[in-house]
């Protein structure tokens, strides 16, 4: 090892003789052979890069945003975390029930266990309503796109509602209009709850009138596939049944989230009439499935106690 006083690295045989060189040796003070060393290098390297990674996987795992996996949507303050209300979009998306997410979000034990039993018996009836193109759209969390359109539309079971071109194109109409679908609904609810967006209101923070807005267009999804295939019942019974039991755990605004079903299929009916053509005449489809839905989320309110 260099000392500064040595004369010669044992690295290579290399001169450390200089004045320079033997002062910058003893000022750093730290062997200049642990640098020149490859192995100790690598191993330096490997602990810098340990703590990169480290670091960044930390900033990465505490999402706020519940209705999307954490690879989704980063986590924008990590100081504080509202309590029931952070899994109300995890019952259909992505969050994995169990997960540092979930715990560190303040969840009790019954909503962690009620999550993760939707996880595996989701809302959807993934499976047995629109083949493999609706599963795939379900899981990654979107709408159907045309080519897909095409494949569901094409799986209708006989009696299905509407004809094919009119199923798809409402089906399409729902995908392509569902930003202004969903802002109708949101401004139907703060009408007619007028203040539930404040403190002490349902949907505050304004983080979880996020939620509930992506629930909607989870329910748009659905519904969608739903239309496509002209099956109007979509959900999953079980599924349902724990959903229900989730939102009510976690203090969902039930009442709010009704009307605002409501508002989805106002909103997609008038849609429908303005686009006019195989739209209008597939509205009956749409419908069917957005009415099934508005039952689903009945039965949540009515089971409130």
């Amino acid at each position: 090892l260099i000392s500064g006083g040595s004369g010669v690295s044992r690295e290579k045989g290399r001169s450390w003789n200089s004045p320079k060189k033997r002062q910058a040796a003893t000022i750093v003070g730290i062997p200049m052979s642990f640098f020149i060393s490859k192995w100790r290098a690598q191993i330096l390297l490997g602990f810098m890069l340990l703590h990169f990674v480290s670091a960044y996987s930390f900033q990465s795992s505490v999402p706020l945003s519940f209705g999307v996996s954490a690879s989704q949507q980063a986590c924008k303050t990590t100081k504080s975390f509202p309590p029931e209300w952070k899994v109300t979009s995890a019952l259909l998306r992505n969050v994995r029930p169990g997960s540092t997410v979930l715990k560190m979000n303040g969840l009790s034990e019954k909503a962690m266990s009620l999550a993760k039993s939707l996880k595996q018996r989701p809302l959807f009836a993934v499976g047995t309503v629109g083949g493999p193109a609706c599963e795939a759209a379900f899981g990654e969390d979107r709408f159907l796109d045309d080519g897909e359109l095409d494949e569901v539309v094409a799986l209708a079971a006989e009696g299905a509602l509407c004809g094919s071109a009119e199923r798809r194109a409402v089906a399409k109409l729902m995908r392509d209009n569902h930003k202004e679908i969903i802002s109708n609904a949101r401004a139907r609810v703060y009408d007619n709850f007028p203040g539930i967006d404040l403190p002490g209101g349902g949907l505050y923070p304004p983080v979880r009138a996020e939620a509930c807005w992506r629930d909607f267009e989870k329910f748009m999804q659905c519904a969608s596939y739903g239309a496509a295939v002209g099956e109007g019942k979509f959900t999953d019974a079980n599924g349902a049944a724990i959903m229900g039991e989730l939102y009510q755990e976690l203090g969902v605004p039930l009442d709010a989230m009704y009307d605002g079903v409501h508002g989805l299929r106002d909103a997609t009916e008038l849609a429908a009439h303005d686009a006019g053509g195989d739209a209008l005449k597939g509205w009956d489809a749409a419908a069917a499935s957005l009415d099934h839905l508005i039952d689903v989320l009945g039965d949540f309110s009515y089971k409130v106690v």
